[in-house]
């Protein structure tokens, strides 16, 4: 998929790693995509959210806020929301990065991942270790929270 059609109000532009997963719900739902990030990143089992929290803070080293925020979702600010996606922040001293929730078309859901590296070196090592991870969790946590099992 090239960069043009990832490109929204997030600003895609500049990121050093970019990845997007697109899944289709067998069951659709009538959740909203901040509710669906929630669902995914939140309202997960305690250890996988306390998990995915821990890699986030102290790996990715995101200064992340409180969890009881509306603001928030699992820390990561609340940039925009609306009935199409939601985009959420989290920055760190190692990088910046951005998740774009969004809507394709009335059933089809896009979760696209950006970084921005601010110390390059380190940065991508870290990512090298954690970016499989990730490739591998977040269409899982996606698909979960879509079907509502979240």
């Amino acid at each position: 998929m090239p960069i043009e059609a990832l490109e929204s109000a997030s600003d895609l532009t500049g990121a050093n790693y970019i990845d997007a997963f697109e899944l289709t719900p067998s069951t659709p739902g009538h959740r909203t995509p901040e509710q669906i990030a929630r669902a995914a990143l939140e309202g997960t089992p305690i250890l996988v959210r306390n998990g995915i929290r821990l890699i986030h803070r102290h790996v990715l080293r995101f200064d992340l806020h409180p969890t009881e925020s509306t603001d928030h979702v699992l820390g990561w600010r609340v940039l925009k929301s609306t009935e199409q996606e939601v985009l959420l922040r989290a920055e760190g001293p190692l990088m910046e990065g951005r998740l774009l929730l969004n809507r394709r078309g009335s059933r089809t859901l896009r979760l696209v991942t950006s970084l921005r590296f601010r110390r390059p070196g380190l940065s991508r090592s870290i990512w090298t270790l954690v970016g499989p991870i990730h490739r591998l969790a977040a269409p899982r946590l996606m698909e979960r929270a879509a079907r509502g099992v979240a």
